[in-house]
Order: C-alpha cells, then sequence, then structure tokens
C-alpha cells in the first residue's frame, strides 16, 4: 500500500491536513499532555534548575516546560517526577548524615 492509500483512508475518518499540505505530518494524538501542580513546581523551583537538567537527565526544554506550567506527555512528566523525588531523597540523606 503506497503512502497516499493511508492519507485517502485516513482522511474518510476525520480530514487529514496532510492531504492539503503533503509537509504536514500528524504524530499522535492532541491533548495528552499533563501539567504539574503549582505546589509541586515551587518545590522544584527550590532545587534549581541545573541540578534538575542533571537528575533527570532531560533537556532545558521539558524542564523549562513543567517549571513554567506548560504541558509536557505523561512519559516526560513521568521521567521528571521520579529524577526530582531521587534529587530530593539524595539531598534529605546529605542534611542528615551531616
Amino acid at each position: 500500500m503506497q503512502e497516499t492509500d493511508s492519507r485517502i483512508k485516513s482522511d474518510c475518518s476525520g480530514g487529514d491536513p496532510s492531504m492539503l499540505d503533503p509537509k504536514i505530518h500528524i504524530y499522535g494524538r492532541t491533548g495528552e499532555l499533563v501539567v504539574a501542580d503549582k505546589q509541586e513546581g515551587e518545590e522544584w523551583r527550590k532545587i534549581g534548575f541545573r541540578k534538575l537538567m542533571r537528575a533527570t537527565k532531560l533537556t532545558q526544554a521539558p524542564i523549562n516546560s513543567i517549571l513554567s506550567g506548560k504541558g509536557v506527555r505523561k512519559q516526560t512528566m513521568k521521567v521528571f517526577r521520579i529524577g526530582a523525588a531521587r534529587d530530593s531523597a539524595d539531598r534529605s540523606q546529605f542534611i542528615a548524615g551531616k
């Protein structure tokens, strides 16, 4: 089956903008973004931007989106929360060890 055949079939199910402009490609569905709570964002800002980058292994763009209250993918938020929690646990152990 050719690429144009799949586009024609998908056009019948709800309109494919790539039929009008072949440079446009739609990846996945929209509306699957999550936003962090304001309280969580404040706690994460206290950790610091660079420390969050090191702990989560994420780049600046998703971390900036999370801290500014913009939506990110569910998987990105999951990775971020795990890394931020790990960093918080490491800091509490360091403080307790003094």
